[in-house]
């Protein structure tokens, strides 16, 4: 397990850490989820292991390995989680997309993600080595300003 990353619901008194689970390189890289339980956050009985993985592959849209998420607000109050995977089957690090989607909130304050490119997930252009941004069918020069749209899938 790797990454951990707070996450703490905007309005409700809910607090969760959520990581990286199994191997990065796995089609089964997955999130995993700790509910802060107790009033100590220091004490390890005051969490509560979520008992099967909040986010993992997808397989009926090509999703594989889906992890090390990071988690923001946006100024209309939504929330989005950052995060990367494969589009293949068995792609490994090698053909890793970052992505980006909303998710939202359940009654009960926990955080429902959904399943990765459920909602709308945009695939963050990546940038080149020699530095400024990755060729793109927008920007096949790989020279654009960086206000050109994401692909969206």
């Amino acid at each position: 397990n790797e990454a951990p990353q707070a996450l703490r619901h905007p309005t409700a008194e809910r607090m969760f850490i959520v990581y990286s689970a199994s191997h990065s390189v796995t089609d089964d890289y997955c999130l995993g989820r700790l509910d802060l339980t107790g009033p100590d956050p220091m004490r390890p009985e005051a969490w509560r292991k979520h008992p099967h993985p909040v986010f993992s592959k997808y397989v009926d849209d090509h999703i594989y390995g889906p992890g090390h998420a990071s988690f923001v607000d946006t100024p209309d109050g939504g929330s989005w989680i950052i995060y990367h995977c494969s589009p293949v089957s068995g792609g490994g690090w090698d053909s890793r997309q970052l992505r980006a989607q909303p998710f939202y909130w359940h009654p009960d304050g926990t955080p429902d993600f959904g399943h990765p490119g459920q909602i709308r997930t945009q695939t963050v252009p990546e940038a080149s080595p020699e530095g400024g941004r990755a060729p793109t069918a927008a920007d096949p020069a790989g020279q654009g300003s960086g206000t050109e749209p994401a692909e969206v899938h």
